[in-house]
């Protein structure tokens, strides 16, 4: 009976980490999407950054300091790859 619980517990946390992952993965491409809404065609180049670009670096960051406060380091690095698109 015991196992049975642990196993269950194992599941859900496997389906929170994988969830947490999906999510991290939908909110990069949510935030590029809304980042580059406009014009591409620059005639110079520009020296301030988009401001978009900036909050989503800001979200991943901060997201990323968060998972390794309460992530094992093998959980970690898993969700780490969310953000190598």
């Amino acid at each position: 009976m015991f196992d049975g619980v642990v196993e269950a517990f194992r599941d859900i946390a496997v389906t929170a980490l994988r969830t947490l992952h999906v999510e991290f993965r939908f909110q990069i491409l949510r935030s590029l999407g809304s980042s580059f809404r406009g014009s591409f065609l620059y005639i110079e180049p520009s020296e301030v950054p988009n401001e978009g670009v900036l909050e989503l670096v800001a979200g991943l960051l901060e997201a990323n300091q968060e998972c390794e406060k309460h992530l094992q380091a093998r959980e970690h690095r898993y969700n780490g790859t969310a953000f190598e698109l």
